[in-house]
Order: structure tokens, then sequence, then C-alpha cells
């Protein structure tokens, strides 16, 4: 069952904001287990930010977040010898391949405006996540965040 503020289990060691751009990522969750071995080195993006008019439906936000999570999902995220310099300094516990971060698991963080808080208790994150499931999207949650304008 998938939840409002889910995250994932293991240690969160460190986060690393990016001060660059790097297509939609807005930081990097690295994490240890119990025994100290990294675990994962996940992408996050903060990607649909629901405005005025653009999702005045729960079905239009649910296509949405179905669109967004299939691009995110099929994203191989790679970074220039120049950012996996600085990247691996800071955190010496990312692993980086060939510039991209092997496994990397996915996040898609939906940003709903408070005013859209009957939307949030509307929206079926078990049917967005098995339809992607279908078309073998590699993503591990998605997080409904309130923000309040």
């Amino acid at each position: 069952m998938y939840q409002y503020n889910q995250f994932h289990k293991g240690e969160l060691i460190s986060i690393a904001f990016l001060s660059e751009s790097f297509e939609g990522i807005d930081f990097i969750k690295i994490k240890k287990d119990a025994s100290g071995e990294v675990i994962s080195s996940v992408v996050s993006y903060k990607t649909i930010n629901v405005g005025e008019k653009s999702y005045n439906t729960v079905k239009k936000l649910t296509s949405a977040i179905k669109t967004r999570a299939t691009e995110l999902g099929n994203a191989k995220v790679k970074f220039s010898p120049e950012q996996i310099k600085k990247m691996s300094q800071k955190f010496p516990d990312l692993k980086i391949q060939n510039g991209i971060i092997p496994n990397a698991s996915r996040e898609l963080i939906v940003n709903i405006p408070e005013k859209y808080n009957n939307m949030i208790k509307q929206i079926d994150l078990d049917d967005i996540m098995e339809s992607l499931s279908d078309k073998n999207i590699n993503l591990k949650s998605i997080e409904l965040n309130k923000v309040i304008y």
C-alpha cells in the first residue's frame, strides 16, 4: 500500500542538494542500512506543482502524475566528469559508474497546494503504481506533499 509521505527504509546519511539543474532532479539521497552498507542512491524529483487551473480534477492530476512518472522511470541520469568529481568528494558513498548512478531508484514527489486537500484523499496511488509496473517502470514510491501558499 502506498501512502502519503511514504519514505524509504534505511538510515538517511546525506542529501545532496544540487545547485545546477539536472533534468528536473532536486536532490540525491544516499542511505546506509543497519550494517553500514550503502543500500541505495536515490535520485528524487519534484515534478508536478498543481496550479490554479492546470489540474482542476482528480482525473487530470492522476493522468499528469502517470505521465511524469513514466518519463521519470525511463530517464537515465548522467553526470559530467566535473559533476562526478564534485559529488564524489562531497559524498564518497555515492556510487557512480560511467557517469550514471547504477540502479538508482526513482521517487516522484508531487506538491499539492493545501486548497486541494480533498483531491489528495481521492488520488489512488496503488492504481498509479500498478499502471507503471505494467510498463516495467522502476518507480519505488510516490509522495504527496501538501504545500501552503
